[in-house]
């Protein structure tokens, strides 16, 4: 059975942190260096940390970086509430 090719239209990069900004700038440095082909792509950063101490790294790279980055803040705390809320703002 031969497969069809899909083309991919749209990349969602979901980053999920917590109290890492160091981590989280380097990680959004390294994502701004890939080349990817013609196709629209995005970063959505979901900050668990109820204090947003991601929110400072967000604003600082949203200039710079050449992939729009979208930012939420998910208070209940949990890799699994921060996946979720990745679901719902997808």
């Amino acid at each position: 059975m031969k497969r069809e090719k899909t083309e991919i239209k749209y990349i969602l990069l979901a980053v999920c942190t917590y109290k890492r900004p160091n981590m989280l700038r380097n990680a959004l440095l390294s994502v701004n260096n890939l080349k990817l082909p013609n196709i629209k792509t995005e970063i959505l950063l979901v900050d668990n940390d109820s204090d947003g101490s991601a929110k400072i790294v967000a604003d600082e790279l949203k200039i710079g970086l050449k992939f729009p980055i979208h930012y939420v803040s998910e208070e209940k705390r949990g890799l699994a509430n921060a996946r979720n809320r990745v679901l719902e703002e997808s």
